[in-house]
């Protein structure tokens, strides 16, 4: 109800705020004022020049003559001429005297500058008598740049001075304000980084996004020539015109690396070897060889172009590291606004190019191109800002996933950990894990259900390869993993998966492969979590495959570990080590159990005479006699041709049969061996003296074998 009623205040908010910007656009006097200056009396003194040759002349196109620098130009003071009304002109880049009937009204002829000869764009306003009117005006041009126009006459207009400001002001309008709204968006995304910068867990520089985005907005404003008008400054503005767009190259370079998954350095130092290595050209040019700095104009441009390739570069280096990793580069509001800032530059570039240096207003393209970009920035932003926030949360999970899961004293004990840590903090039916056998049957290894007195939610602990685990590995190759909202959607592509799945009251699913080496080994997930919980489930099964995958690698090295630490590698019965650990930790003397020893007959002879291969044979045959009667867990090798084992169990007989089993099971594997045995059924009884009492046995046994034998020896 309350976000309803928050909801409704809002639009109204939004309306009233939208009839205020209206009324105060179409209802007050902007309108006339606006009209007013559109209206004001001006007489246009472009085109109604001519040379010394009588061809008639425009001055924003003057061709040159015979190679010379200077030209003539001839006008006359119009009819329409008021009183208080001057000759407004505004040049780029040329040197002129003016004249009224042969008398010199308005010289400028700067000096070299440090920059050069050029100048920029400069106003002039030059009073003109009204009592003139039809006198004639004498134009002398000096180019400051040989063999080429390189200067131009931007406008100029017969008019009150003021008026042409205020026409100035509202020709250029378009292009002020964009790059006030593009200098007003670099502060605002420098604002953000600041206050973003505790919580910016992607790691991206938007201080130097905030920072190019400023620079390029403030050289635009300087390009659309109304500072020049109120600041009459030369050398500072063609300094900021020359420097300030090759300073916004680096930062930007920082920022498209900071966004990149791979984020590779050598490209941001490579941007600043460029930058430095262009401006430092220029400067020592102009410094040391007196180049003027627009000749040298060609290096500050190969310096943008190489930068953008640069740029180009990186975007496809990180599409090739994303693609081969299955990973979302999440650039692609970022990739179509700077195509459309790329392409802006590249119009106002080419426009400059081909006018002969002389276009003006340059920069009006890559405003827009700009303005796009940092809207795009600011989707793309929002959607970073959101992608942090479930980071957050993504790691905030992880993290008290690894915690419960630390406290496990092997890899087994943390991945039933996890499995049930899983499930429970995702609210899930079931969360599982499922491993491959050796037969390629899958079964489930490790599970935890939400309710585990329903028999409902238990089962499937063996799925089928052939339409059920095949359909999952169909769809990890598509896009890694498996998430299922709605079970329905898989009737018809995987019919068997889905009667399998829906069986057993599975309406929806997540799960992901276990992947050690290259192998998929199984796979984990949940069953029936919550709708709204999806996609944030989805994010963090992703960033689990890692870990799940490692746990299970150090999982096999574990039990590589115990199996040289606790088993005999030639038999795989226990060590000396294992029995100890045995009797220490699973041996419960309070109840009834049995002990034999046992030791190869003739091994010695086997071995002088047949080599040790064979005798290692016969220590193989004995052992596996052993296992198969008391268990491979109960078996140990003592060393050399001695053998013990235990049996836990109530009744002597069930010992007494085992005994038997391993008498019989080394006849029939042809070998002979001596063997000792006692049930125990005192609880007070010594477990030393018991493994006295079977080892008299066994030598009393040997003993009679060896009797009446030629070879005496014991082995």
């Amino acid at each position: 109800m309350k976000a309803a009623l928050n909801n409704k205040l809002k639009i109204i908010y939004a309306v009233m705020l939208l009839g205020f910007i209206l009324f105060v656009t179409f209802g007050t006097d902007m309108p006339k004022s606006k009209k007013s200056y559109l209206n004001v009396h001006s007489i246009d003194m472009m085109d109604s020049w001519t040379n010394e040759k009588g061809i008639r002349v425009s001055l924003d196109d003057i061709p040159l003559t015979d190679g010379r620098m200077d030209q003539t130009l001839y006008n006359a003071v119009p009819k329409g001429i008021r009183v208080g009304e001057s000759l407004n002109l505004c040049s780029r880049n040329l040197r002129f005297r003016l004249y009224l009937d042969k008398e010199l009204i308005y010289n400028y002829m700067p000096e070299e500058n440090l920059t050069g000869l050029g100048t920029g764009t400069v106003f002039h306003t030059v009073p003109i008598p009204h009592s003139n009117v039809g006198s004639e005006l004498m134009l002398i041009i000096y180019r400051p740049f040989e063999g080429e126009n390189g200067g131009s006459f931007v406008t100029a207009k017969l008019c009150n001075s003021r008026d042409f400001d205020h026409l100035m002001i509202h020709e250029n309008a378009l292009g002020i304000t964009l790059s006030a709204l593009i200098m007003f968006f670099g502060v605002v995304i420098m604002i953000v980084h600041f206050t973003l910068f505790k919580e910016n867990h992607l790691g991206y520089d938007l201080l130097s996004l905030g920072v190019s985005t400023f620079i390029l907005g403030t050289w635009t404003f300087v390009e659309s020539d109304i500072v020049q008008m109120l600041m009459g400054s030369i050398v500072a503005i063609r300094l900021t015109d020359y420097v300030l767009l090759s300073l916004a190259e680096f930062p930007i370079v920082c920022f498209i690396v900071s966004v990149t998954r791979k984020k590779k350095d050598f490209y941001k130092y490579l941007s600043f070897g460029i930058m430095i290595l262009c401006l430092g050209s220029v400067i020592l040019l102009r410094k040391f060889a007196g180049i003027d700095m627009h000749k040298t104009m060609g290096i500050l441009f190969l310096g943008y172009i190489v930068t953008t390739a640069l740029v180009a570069i990186i975007l496809l280096d990180n599409k090739k590291y994303c693609k081969s990793r299955g990973l979302k580069a999440n650039l692609t509001y970022f990739s179509i606004g700077a195509l459309c800032f790329t392409v802006g530059a590249a119009l106002d570039m080419g426009r400059y190019i081909f006018s002969g240096k002389t276009a003006t207003n340059n920069g009006t393209c890559v405003r827009i191109g700009l303005v796009i970009f940092i809207i795009s920035m600011f989707v793309q932003i929002i959607k970073w800002i959101s992608q942090v926030k479930k980071k957050s949360t993504r790691e905030e999970f992880v993290n008290s996933l690894m915690q419960s899961s630390m406290s496990g004293k092997s890899a087994e004990e943390t991945l039933k950990q996890m499995t049930e840590y899983l499930g429970k903090e995702l609210n899930a039916d079931k969360a599982y894990v499922y491993e491959k056998q050796g037969d390629g049957r899958y079964v489930v290894s490790y599970d935890w259900y939400s309710d585990i007195n329903d028999k409902s939610k238990r089962g499937l602990e063996e799925l089928p390869y052939e339409g059920v685990i095949d359909s999952f590995m169909v769809e990890y190759e598509k896009t890694g993993s498996v998430i299922v909202d709605d079970m329905r959607r898989y009737k018809e592509p995987y019919p068997v998966l889905y009667n399998t799945l829906t069986r057993s009251g599975i309406h929806s699913l997540i799960s992901a492969p276990i992947i050690v080496g290259d192998e998929i080994v199984g796979f984990f997930g949940v069953n029936n979590p919550p709708a709204e919980k999806l996609d944030e489930i989805a994010d963090i099964m992703q960033y689990l495959k890692y870990f799940f995958s490692e746990t299970i690698e150090r999982r096999g090295t574990e039990e590589k570990l115990i199996n040289f630490s606790y088993y005999d590698q030639m038999t795989g019965v226990g060590n000396r080590r294992a029995i100890g650990e045995f009797e220490a930790e699973k041996l419960d003397t309070a109840k009834p159990y049995g002990f034999v020893m046992c030791d190869i007959n003739g091994l010695k002879r086997v071995n002088d005479n047949e080599g040790h291969e064979a005798g290692d044979a016969m220590i193989k045959d004995v052992a596996n006699a052993l296992r198969d009667a008391f268990g491979k867990q109960n078996s140990f090798r003592m060393g050399g041709d001695e053998f013990a084992a235990y049996k836990i169990c109530d009744e002597e007989v069930d010992f007494m049969a085992a005994v038997e089993a391993l008498r019989n099971g080394i006849a029939d594997k042809g070998r002979s061996a001596s063997i000792g045995y006692i049930f125990v059924n005192d609880p007070a009884a010594d477990l030393n003296e018991i493994k006295k009492k079977a080892d008299l046995m066994m030598y009393e046994d040997k003993t009679r074998y060896y009797q009446g034998r030629t070879d005496r020896r014991r082995r």
